[in-house]
C-alpha cells in the first residue's frame, strides 16, 4: 500500500451529491447575475445564497424566488417568513 499523502487527502474530501431539481424559469424580478445562483441553489438542494448586503432586496428576492419554486413542487419552504422579511427590508430602505 503505497498511497501518497495527496491520495489520502483526496479520499477524505466530501463531495455533495445534488439532491434538488432543475428549474428553467426566468425570474423577471432578479438581477441577471442572481438567476444562475438561484438555479444552482435549487439544483444542489442544500445550499445557501450569500449575496452582498448592498443589494439587500436582491438577495431577499433570490431566496424568496427559490422558496416559491420549492413550494410549487410540494417541498417545504417558509414563504410567509421570507415575504415578511422582504417587506421589512423594503420599508426600512
Amino acid at each position: 500500500m503505497t498511497a501518497t499523502y495527496s491520495d489520502f487527502i483526496a479520499q477524505k474530501r466530501k463531495r455533495h451529491t445534488p439532491s434538488g431539481f432543475d428549474c428553467d424559469r426566468d425570474w423577471p424580478d432578479l438581477f441577471p447575475h442572481q438567476k444562475p445562483i438561484v438555479r444552482w441553489a435549487l439544483r444542489m438542494g442544500k445550499a445557501a445564497i450569500f449575496l452582498d448586503r448592498i443589494e439587500a432586496m436582491g438577495w431577499t428576492l433570490a431566496g424568496y424566488q427559490a422558496a416559491v419554486d420549492c413550494a410549487a413542487r410540494g417541498l417545504p419552504a417558509d414563504i410567509e417568513r421570507l415575504r415578511d422579511y422582504a417587506l421589512r427590508v423594503v420599508s426600512h430602505g
